[in-house]
């Protein structure tokens, strides 16, 4: 006796995150939850000129092929604005440059202002103990890599007595402080943002 082909409903709530399955009839949506948006969310990639190109020329090209009959509109799209930007003057290319070129000083600034905004994050004990032998133990067992370093230090952490780690701990606790008196000021400073520009 042969099984079926099609997988279990089961299977496909699995994968695709709905009840039913899709041979009979299409997910109306996906269940899944969506992702936390971090603090600072991180500028969008700058266009490049070829980009900037594509958007100016997708309307009129995808509406001229519209009306063709047996076309794969999507790839016939980009393969005939892909065609002419081949065929584009150089002067032409340039002014696309250029703008592309405003787009990534843009985009600098934005990046800047957006990890000069961020919140940095706690650091924890077996960090700041990191911190201070990292240099001690590579020379001491001349190790060559970080990795072999960090796990030679890993024993070190692990035979340490509470008492030896209290200045680590300590260190760790004050930073958690910082990140939390930052991370509360950060959240002050974006809610009056927000309102100001409301």
């Amino acid at each position: 006796m042969l099984k079926s082909a099609i997988p279990r409903p089961s299977v496909w709530t699995k994968v695709l995150g709905c009840t039913i399955s899709p041979p009979q009839q299409a997910c109306s949506g996906s269940t899944r939850a969506a992702k936390p948006k971090t603090e600072v969310s991180k500028p969008k990639r700058p266009p490049s000129s070829y980009d900037l190109f594509f958007k100016e020329r997708y309307a009129s090209v995808s509406d001229d092929i519209g009306g063709e009959p047996g076309l794969r509109k999507g790839s016939e799209v980009l393969k005939r604005v892909a065609k002419e930007w081949n065929a584009l003057s150089a002067a032409k290319k340039a002014q696309y440059e250029k703008q592309s070129s405003a787009a990534r000083s843009q985009h600098a600034i934005e990046k800047r202002v957006a990890e000069e905004s961020r919140v940095k994050k706690v650091i924890s004990s077996f960090a700041f103990f990191v911190k201070e032998r990292f240099n001690q133990v590579k020379s001491q067992h001349n190790l060559a890599t970080g990795p072999e370093v960090v796990k030679k230090l890993s024993q070190e952490w692990k035979s340490l007595s509470a008492t030896d780690r209290l200045p680590y701990t300590k260190q760790a606790e004050q930073d958690k402080e910082r990140y939390e008196k930052a991370r509360s000021q950060h959240i002050e400073k974006r809610v009056a943002e927000t309102f100001s520009l409301q």
